[in-house]
């Protein structure tokens, strides 16, 4: 699905902005009911198990714990 253009009159944009675009929407309207989220902007997010690994062993080095979204390549 990565890369693969999604066509919707009069645009064209990848399939994976349409996830993260919609991933966004979500969180901000899942926060806003959430005294301790109302605010907070989305976590970043991973786009593959690499990059996750790579953040999470920069967050362990760091001790710096946080949190991360991984959206996978079929939108999960």
């Amino acid at each position: 699905m990565r890369g693969r253009p999604v066509v919707s009159a009069p645009f064209c944009i990848h399939a994976k902005e349409i996830t993260k675009r919609t991933l966004a929407e979500a969180w901000q309207r899942t926060a806003a009911r959430h005294a301790l989220l109302d605010e907070v902007g989305l976590p970043p997010v991973a786009l593959s198990d690499d990059e996750l690994e790579e953040w999470s062993e920069l967050a362990e080095e760091a001790e710096d714990g946080g949190l991360r979204l991984l959206l996978d390549e079929d939108g999960t």
